[in-house]
């Protein structure tokens, strides 16, 4: 039992990310200009996603840039509101706790 749910888990985690990388293929152009949204944990999984992926990222931008590195998986992390170039894609993934804050921020 302890086998298939391991099974299971690793199952559903692929499906998901299959999900998130078809999503975000369905919106890439040649011109796209690819930021993650943060520079932690989870924009390092979203990144070797994308790149395991062949999606190109441009780098990565913060809430906060004084409060931050400024570099990340060796690319640039950048201040979210100055990215103003119609053709940029943010790519946000987040743990479900910080879901709110960053719905209000954005919006």
């Amino acid at each position: 039992k302890k086998l298939e749910a391991q099974r299971n888990r690793l199952r559903y985690k692929m499906e998901v990310e299959y999900a998130y990388i078809e999503r975000v293929k369905k919106v890439y152009t040649s011109r796209s200009r690819v930021y993650i949204y943060g520079a932690g944990k989870v924009a390092g999984i979203i990144f070797d996603l994308c790149v395991d992926s062949d999606i190109p990222i441009n780098g990565f931008c913060v809430t906060e840039l004084m409060s931050n590195v400024s570099r990340y998986k060796g690319l640039p992390v950048v201040q979210f509101d100055t990215l103003q170039d119609e053709n940029t894609i943010i790519l946000i993934g987040f743990f479900f706790f910080f879901e709110k804050k960053i719905e209000r921020y954005i919006r």
